[in-house]
């Protein structure tokens, strides 16, 4: 038997077999200084072995410019990372075990938030409901590669579905003109807001890492569903708990940025911001178009 991989954590299946000693392995990894690949094996030792045409050293320097150090020595020189490399190491709490359904736990008055991501590798469309306890639970993730019809039909049918309070997009011209659209063809009480990332993306108390600190002290809840997903499962759930286990080295992060958008979407300051009415029972937006937006 031969088992082809990369590591991804130093605490995955790959690595735990790289420990067992009735498991004889040949790593291979690219230099430190590009020239050559680096080969080990306990039958061996180590040695170098010349760099072929497909990754010579100029691609592979190119490789590093493009997906940042990080990643490049995951990929290509089996550096594995930790937890503590991880943007967000407290992300298992959040998720439920199998059996648990959402509507088992979250009650049909409590206020919906909406974020989207339209801008990324995937649309995505996050949708919680906000305890008054102040805990977040995510009720609907949408992930496609939609058309910008079928992204505005994603969007009618959330909020006919769920009723946002407010959808949150962030401020370019993408989401403005989805703005812009759905204000014309669905009226002007269509919660649509923008919010503009900037360098508080990365700020550690309102941006992407402080979510950490909401996961480590409970504030969220994600259930899984009634069963067990398989281990090639590739639904929203499934992704956005491979987004997360991975950030930021995970080569797609759309369904963060989503869920970001939902959570400030969410925060109580902004719906006063905002000043938003207080969705009807029978609000929803209709209507259908061909013109593209982006």
């Amino acid at each position: 038997m031969i088992y082809i991989a990369t590591i991804w954590h130093n605490d995955d299946l790959t690595s735990d077999l790289l420990k067992n000693t009735a498991y004889c392995f040949l790593t291979i990894k690219v230099g430190e200084t590009f020239d050559n690949l680096i080969c080990e094996s306990p039958l061996k030792g180590k040695w170098a072995i010349p760099l072929w045409s497909k990754w010579n050293k100029e691609k592979l320097k190119q490789r590093m410019k493009e997906i940042g150090t990080r990643a490049f020595n995951r990929g290509f020189r089996q550096k594995a990372i930790t937890d503590e490399d991880l943007t967000f190491p407290s992300y298992r709490k959040i998720f439920l075990n199998p059996g648990v359904s959402v509507n088992d736990i979250v009650d049909k008055d409590w206020p919906r938030y909406t974020g989207i991501d339209p801008f990324g590798q995937w649309i995505v469309i996050f949708t919680i409901a906000k305890a008054p306890t102040g805990k977040r639970y995510v009720i609907e993730i949408r992930r496609g590669k939609w058309t910008p019809t079928e992204t505005i039909t994603q969007i009618i049918e959330v909020n006919t579905n769920h009723k946002p309070q407010i959808f949150m997009l962030e401020n370019n011209a993408a989401q403005v003109a989805i703005e812009e659209w759905a204000k014309e063809k669905a009226g002007a009480d269509l919660p649509l807001k923008a919010f503009t990332t900037g360098k508080q993306k990365a700020d550690p108390t309102v941006g992407l890492p402080s979510l950490e600190v909401e996961f480590e002290n409970g504030s969220w809840v994600c259930a899984v569903g009634p069963v067990e997903h398989e281990p090639d499962c590739e639904c929203s759930i499934c992704e956005f708990r491979k987004e997360l286990g991975a950030h930021p080295i995970h080569p797609t992060a759309d369904i963060i940025m989503a869920m970001w958008f939902a959570r400030e979407a969410a925060k109580s300051e902004l719906s006063d911001k905002y000043d938003m009415p207080k969705p009807s029972g029978g609000r929803q937006i209709t209507g259908n178009s061909n013109r593209r937006i982006f």
